[in-house]
C-alpha cells in the first residue's frame, strides 16, 4: 500500500503537459552542473572556526567544491551516509545548507542555529530512519531545528529520499516550487494553498498534509510525464521562477527589458506581438506573482 493511496488525485496540469518533453530531459540537458550556487568558502569557515567537528566537515566540503556547489555534489555526500555514521549524515546537511543558501548572506547564521542545537542529532538520525521508511509526514512533522524551516529540511529530506529511490519521492518545497505551483492553480481551478502555505516574503509555513499531497501529485505528474522521478518537475518548477525572477529586472544591450511586457493602466500588453495579454486587478495592479504568471502563459521569452 502507497502512502499516496488515500490522497485526492489532482490531473497533471496542462502547462506541465505542453512542456513535458523538456521536462523529460531537464537534467539530461542541463548535465553535471545542474542547479549550480556559487558561494564564499571563507565566510563560511569563519562562522564555524570555533567547532572543530563542523569545521572539519566544512573543510572536506570546501577542498572538494572551493567556490561552487551543485545538485550533484550534494548527492555524492548523500552517497556516503550509512547507518550508524552520524557525521556522514551530518556533513549531508551541511552541503544541503551551503548548496540551499549560496551566496545569501544568511546562510551561515541560520545553519550556526540548525547545528548548535542540542537535539541536532536526534533530528538528522531519526528524520533519515522515518524518510528510509517512507514515514515522510512524520519525518516532516518530527523536524524540529531552529533557523531550519520546510524550504531547507525538505532539501535534506530530497537528497536522503533520492539515495534510498524512496517513492514518493520527497521534493524540495521552497518559494520558488511555491510560486510555480500558484501559477499552475490558477489556470487549473485549485489554490496554492493545496501544497502550501506561506506567510511574509514567500516563506514556507509548515503544512504537512499539504507537503503530503504536494509530493503525491508530483509524483502521479511524474509517472504520466513519462519521467524516472518527479524531481524532473521540481527542478523545472525551481528553474522556470528562477530564471524570470532574474529576467523580470534585467535589459538587453538596447535598453529593452528582456521580459518584453509592457504595464498600462488598462491591462498588460506583449511588446513583441502587441497582445492583449490581461487587465490590472481593481485596486491591486500588477503584483509579482501576476507579472510572473503573465509570462508564463502567453510564453513571451518566445513571442
Amino acid at each position: 500500500m502507497s502512502i499516496c493511496d488515500n490522497m485526492p488525485k489532482i490531473p497533471l496540469p496542462r502547462y506541465l503537459r505542453e512542456h513535458g518533453d523538456e521536462i523529460q530531459h531537464i537534467f539530461d540537458n542541463a548535465g553535471k552542473n545542474a542547479d549550480t550556487w556559487h558561494y564564499d568558502a571563507s565566510v563560511w569557515q569563519k562562522e564555524f572556526k570555533d567547532n572543530s567537528e563542523v569545521s572539519d566537515d566544512l573543510s572536506e566540503i570546501t577542498k572538494k567544491y572551493p567556490d561552487r556547489i551543485t545538485r550533484s555534489h550534494v548527492q555524492s555526500y548523500a552517497r556516503k551516509i550509512r547507518p550508524g555514521s552520524y557525521q556522514g549524515i551530518r556533513r549531508l546537511f551541511l552541503a544541503c545548507m551551503i548548496w540551499g543558501y549560496g551566496p545569501d548572506p544568511n546562510g551561515q547564521a541560520n545553519t550556526k542555529l540548525a547545528l548548535s542545537a542540542p537535539r541536532l542529532k536526534a533530528v538528522l538520525e531519526k528524520s533519515v530512519e522515518r524518510i528510509k521508511n517512507t514515514q515522510i509526514k512524520k519525518a516532516y512533522e518530527g523536524f524540529e531545528l531552529a533557523g531550519c524551516g520546510p524550504a531547507f529540511f525538505t532539501k535534506f529530506f530530497y537528497f536522503v529520499g533520492h539515495e534510498y529511490q524512496i517513492k514518493p519521492l520527497p521534493l524540495i518545497l521552497d518559494s520558488h516550487v511555491a510560486n510555480f505551483l500558484r501559477f499552475l492553480g490558477s489556470g487549473e481551478g485549485w489554490g496554492l494553498s493545496l501544497f502550501a502555505k506561506t506567510g511574509l516574503k514567500g516563506y514556507i509555513k509548515r503544512y504537512s498534509k499539504g507537503y503530503m499531497q504536494y509530493i503525491c501529485s508530483m509524483d502521479n505528474w511524474a509517472k504520466e510525464l513519462g519521467c524516472y522521478a518527479a524531481d524532473n518537475i521540481e527542478y523545472f518548477m525551481y528553474k522556470k521562477d528562477k530564471e524570470l525572477e532574474k529576467a523580470l529586472g534585467e535589459v538587453d544591450g538596447e535598453g529593452n527589458p528582456e521580459v518584453p511586457i509592457i504595464f498600462h493602466r488598462d491591462g498588460a500588453y506583449c511588446l513583441k506581438c502587441g497582445a492583449f495579454l490581461t487587465s490590472p486587478e481593481p485596486g491591486v495592479g500588477f503584483t509579482l506573482d501576476k507579472i510572473k504568471g503573465i509570462v508564463w502563459r502567453h510564453g513571451c521569452y518566445d513571442c
